[in-house]
């Protein structure tokens, strides 16, 4: 595929059989998958599964397409769903590769497979974010009876920022 533009620079993509993008012109790293077909690392990301193709972490890319920083870590249930987030915090100055802490997001579902609340924690400590579960309401989410996939409403219980 040719000619197209990503914030006003012509990009061409090239694909193999499988429909996965390898080769992004004007680019240092370019996508790699795995033999099950994830995409293990893209131009500023490298990923990593588990055994049933979850994501299990994401960290950043360096220049060389080696894997950088811890961005986040992700755990799931034994149905397969994503319960929570751990965003890796580098709040230390004076090591500023190392993980300070983790804001942990977790995610709780009803028997249709929909987020119905995600709760939040702000900075816990390394050696215990995955195992203490947030406990401060983030949103809460309605869903409609008629159709699976048509939320009714979200609630935000802080006000957003402006």
């Amino acid at each position: 595929m040719s000619g197209v533009t990503t914030d006003g620079t012509a990009v061409s993509r090239a694909s193999n059989a499988d429909n996965q993008i390898t080769d992004l012109s004007g680019t240092t790293n370019d996508p790699v998958y795995d033999a099950a077909g994830n995409m293990i690392a893209d131009q500023t990301h490298t990923y990593a599964y588990d055994a049933w193709n979850r994501m299990t972490a994401a960290y950043e890319r360096t220049s060389g397409g080696a894997r950088g920083a811890l961005i986040a870590e992700y755990q799931y249930d034994g149905r397969g769903y994503r319960t929570a987030v751990l965003t890796a915090r580098y709040d230390d100055a004076q090591n500023p590769a190392t993980v300070t802490g983790y804001d942990r997001t977790d995610y709780l579902y009803d028997a249709n497979w929909q987020v119905v609340e995600e709760r939040f924690a702000a900075n816990l400590s390394p050696s215990t974010a995955t195992s203490t579960p947030a406990t401060t309401t983030k949103y809460q989410y309605v869903w409609s009876a008629a159709y699976i996939d048509a939320s009714c409403a979200a609630t935000r219980s802080t006000p957003a920022a402006r």
